[in-house]
């Protein structure tokens, strides 16, 4: 014992015992002779384990590139391919190897048929790219007018008479509608606003001069004013 045996390699280590090396498992199997029907004498070649006949012992050899081998005598004739003597006739088959499965890199060891996982260490992946910055506000409920970004239910001019709104990243505007002055001759629009006041001279007498406008409002109630 003590012996090292590669993947897929078969020996015998008695005349009666086959085995082979499947994945790190030695498997053996024991030999099964076949009935010598109608000899009359049988004898064990030596380094067999079945007995043949004793006056046909030449018909159970087989030769190839110029080796003889003896029945049931098994050999690689390369990497592979595995052939056995079966009582005369030689008989070869193609090794298949098995599915690696999840290896990266392969290579097959010298004298070898089958690949192996190769022991060099794999180059290590590139470093994923760097998070972006974190944002302070959900860019998806944002909006952009103008070059302009307004958060989330903001409230702006766009112009004296037009107010917008931001509603979950779509920008709402109303216009503005004023309400009647009602008995003023004369109206002025103060500067930045939009609605029309009486002029000071025009005031009648106890009435404040306000003017509130009137908005249709499809604003969320939180984000409304009349």
């Amino acid at each position: 014992m003590g012996q090292l045996y590669s993947n897929n390699q078969i020996w015998s280590p008695g005349p009666c015992r086959v085995c082979v090396c499947d994945t790190g498992t030695v498997v053996c199997e024991d030999e099964l002779c076949e009935e010598l029907s109608g000899c009359q004498t049988a004898v064990v070649p030596e380094g067999e384990c079945c007995p043949v006949c004793s006056t046909d012992t030449d018909a159970d050899t087989c030769t190839e590139n110029g080796t003889t081998y003896s029945n049931y005598q098994i050999w690689s004739p390369e990497p592979c391919r595995i052939c056995m003597c079966d009582t005369g006739t030689v008989v070869c088959e193609e090794v298949v190897c098995e599915e690696l499965g999840h290896c990266p890199t392969t290579e097959a060891p010298e004298g070898e048929c089958c690949p192996v996982c190769s022991t060099a260490a794999a180059p290590p992946p590139p470093p994923p790219p760097p998070p972006p910055p974190p944002s302070t506000e959900n860019k998806n409920d944002s909006c952009t007018e103008d070059g302009k970004v307004y958060s989330n239910n903001q409230i702006w001019h766009a112009e004296p008479c037009r107010v917008c709104i931001c509603d979950t990243g779509t920008v709402v505007c109303e216009d503005v509608v004023c309400e009647d002055i009602g008995d003023c001759r004369t109206t002025e629009i103060p500067e930045g606003e939009c609605c029309p006041v009486c002029s000071a001279a025009n005031i009648p007498a106890g009435k404040p001069n306000v003017q509130r406008p009137l908005v249709t409002c499809r604003f969320p109630v939180a984000a409304c004013w009349v």
